[in-house]
């Protein structure tokens, strides 16, 4: 049986310390917002920052695509958590 997907959540806090800030400044953003507001808030990303993160992961070996970072941020909305979709302007 397949392990579960690894989520940003799982990956950003297993990355130790300086590995975190390295992520964040790769990703443009801080330690202290990919907590706040990413991992642990209901915030979904600019289009922008959705790439610089897709990037980040792709850079630290992280198995998470745009589509798993997607689905990471909108699906939270499932538990009263994240964004909802919306798909109408």
């Amino acid at each position: 049986m397949d392990a579960p997907k690894q989520d940003l959540k799982t990956f950003f806090l297993g990355l130790n310390t300086g590995e975190q800030e390295r992520f964040a400044q790769r990703a443009g953003t801080t330690v202290g917002y990919l907590r706040a507001h990413l991992i642990r808030g209901g915030r979904v990303p600019r289009p922008a920052l959705m790439e610089s993160l897709a990037e980040a992961c792709k850079e630290f070996g992280a198995e998470l695509s745009k589509e798993d970072l997607l689905a990471f941020f909108y699906n939270r909305a499932d538990t009263g958590q994240g964004a909802p979709l919306s798909l109408s302007g």
